[in-house]
């Protein structure tokens, strides 16, 4: 645990135990590092205890000094905010700690080893993937990567949605391409998928002699989504189809469960979501007899239950909002509660001023295969990454191509060569930063950097528990402006043996939080530039 999350969690039992209220306490980096190093707004407790900000600021700082002392240097109070500043001791101990854990550190427990069941992209296979799914794939990857360093058990899940009536569409659109390969004249459907890779898998199945077109169809458009997801690096340890789902009597035993829940109406077979929190009641069978998508996707996520996860995460495109509630819903009647979706936002694609729309391949819109054809894995997870969730975000090719610092991903990569650099450096002229002392650390230019390297662990919990992938890379940024300034002032290497082992012990767990932040982003960190 972060020794932020130590100190959030005294005031919070100090509060509960003698205000008798429970308050969620948070310490924030401050927007302006003269300040503090934390911050605690004291305006609502100021509210919840009817005191003025002053006399509860004095009464969380004898907390807080009692508690932590040797770790805080100061506790003041401006502009109605409690800040904090570290002591130097704090400083190197979590320096010390970075250099003997390397990679390893900032791994946490927090998780308690909980089953994660983390599902996303699930793009029907209907087509290749496309620039949106690359966002869903990145984050969701990068997600997983920092549960499992909070402690979780994270299974990344695939859907596969090959049942429904886009798998009809896909059957119309590939038996007019298998036509139109045999000479016949026939009218391509208005709501086909007119892509030239169904011409091809047209072209296999006639010269194959295939006797289920569409199965082996969705097969193929299946394989190579899944070549497309492992060349930006994500894999999945489960794929699990809508067929099955059907098959294996998961629908019925949903229909079993929510039966008290349900009314008919109109032939229909009505769910009462409304008695758990949705705005409306839901069809789960049509009145034709069929069931619902709805009742299909229940049946699923009771599958993800009975498989023993105890925590759900659905990563869903901006065009399935509106879905959120009654999935809840359905869940909560179900008896389960722990789920939660993340809408990743739509991508839009530039090269410079100019907005990408359609794809070189006729018909359909730009491929995850042909964005990493042009910018490559490490740029495409790194610039799906720089917005949260919910934002809508804007992909630059051209930006993603250039070598130098203005391109995100090259200036953490580049600082991680620097780094490896600087040690390689010092090795051949017989320096290690085995045996530093602190004492030659204790400038502000040095101490800033300490402080950006004490904020890693936070950032770390903070990404998995708020489910906020895209604070890493902002932090690593911040990281990297931090380092190249201090690179431009100091000589790490040089005269002084005694302060060259100290500088020395700084770049060196500099490089080891940009490697492992880099690989929690799935991306490379290259020892030459």
């Amino acid at each position: 645990m972060s020794l932020r999350k130590r100190i959030e969690e005294t005031v919070e039992n100090y509060i509960r135990k003698n205000w008798k209220v429970d308050k969620k306490i948070v310490f924030e980096k401050p927007k302006n590092p003269d300040y503090g190093d934390y911050a605690l707004p004291l305006f609502i407790l100021s509210r919840l205890k009817k005191e003025s900000p002053e006399k509860i600021f004095q009464e969380i700082k004898k907390v807080v000094e009692e508690e932590f002392k040797g770790y805080v240097e100061e506790l003041n109070f401006l502009k109605g905010f409690l800040n904090l500043r570290l002591s130097y001791d704090a400083l190197i101990s979590n320096l010390k700690e970075i250099l003997k854990k390397k990679e390893n550190f900032g791994k946490a427990d927090t998780g308690k080893n909980k089953r994660v069941n983390l599902e996303f992209v699930s793009a029907n296979p209907t087509g290749p993937l496309n620039i949106a799914n690359a966002r869903a794939a990145s984050m969701g990857d990068t997600l997983a990567n920092l549960l499992e360093n909070a402690g979780f058990y994270v299974e990344r899940e695939y859907y596969v949605n090959d049942s429904g009536n886009q798998v009809k569409v896909l059957e119309k659109s590939l038996n007019a391409r298998i036509k139109e390969l045999k000479g016949e004249k026939v009218e391509f459907p208005e709501d086909g998928y007119p892509g030239e890779y169904l011409v091809e898998i047209a072209k296999e199945i006639i010269e194959k002699d295939i006797k289920n077109p569409v199965e082996y169809a969705v097969d193929k458009i299946l394989e190579s989504q899944k070549e497309s997801l492992l060349k930006i690096g994500v894999k999945f340890k489960n794929f699990v189809r809508e067929s099955e789902i059907r098959k294996n009597r998961k629908v019925e035993k949903v229909l079993e469960k929510l039966k008290k829940h349900t009314y008919e109406k109109e032939k229909a077979l009505y769910f009462k979501s409304t008695e758990f929190g949705d705005d409306k009641d839901r069809v789960l069978i049509k009145s034709a007899g069929e069931p619902t998508y709805f009742l299909v996707d229940l049946a699923y996520h009771l599958d993800k239950i009975e498989r023993g996860f105890e925590i759900l995460i659905d990563i869903w495109g901006p065009d399935h909002h509106g879905y959120i509630g009654r999935m809840k819903a359905g869940l909560k009647a179900l008896g389960f509660e722990n789920f939660e979706v993340l809408i990743a936002q739509q991508v839009n694609l530039k090269k410079g001023k100019e907005t990408v729309k359609m794809s070189k391949r006729k018909g359909i819109y730009y491929t995850m295969d042909e964005l990493i054809e042009e910018a490559g894995k490490d740029a495409i997870r790194m610039f799906m990454l720089l917005k949260s969730f919910e934002s809508p975000l804007e992909f630059d090719i051209e930006l993603a191509r250039k070598t130098g610092v203005e391109n995100p991903v090259y200036y953490l990569q580049y600082m991680h060569a620097r780094c490896v650099n600087v040690r390689k450096f010092a090795e051949e002229k017989g320096i290690t930063a085995d045996s530093f002392e602190g004492r030659y650390l204790e400038g502000e230019d040095e101490r800033k950097v300490l402080v950006m390297l004490f904020y890693f662990k936070d950032i770390l919990e903070k990404s998995a528990i708020f489910k906020s992938p895209h604070l890493l890379p902002h932090f690593l940024l911040e990281l990297a402006g931090v380092y190249h300034s201090y690179y431009q002032k100091k000589r790490i290497v040089g005269d002084d043996i005694k302060v060259s082992r100290a500088r020395l012990a700084l770049n060196n767990a500099c490089e080891y939080i940009i490697k492992k932040g880099l690989k929690l982003m799935g991306i490379n960190a290259p020892e030459r530039m």
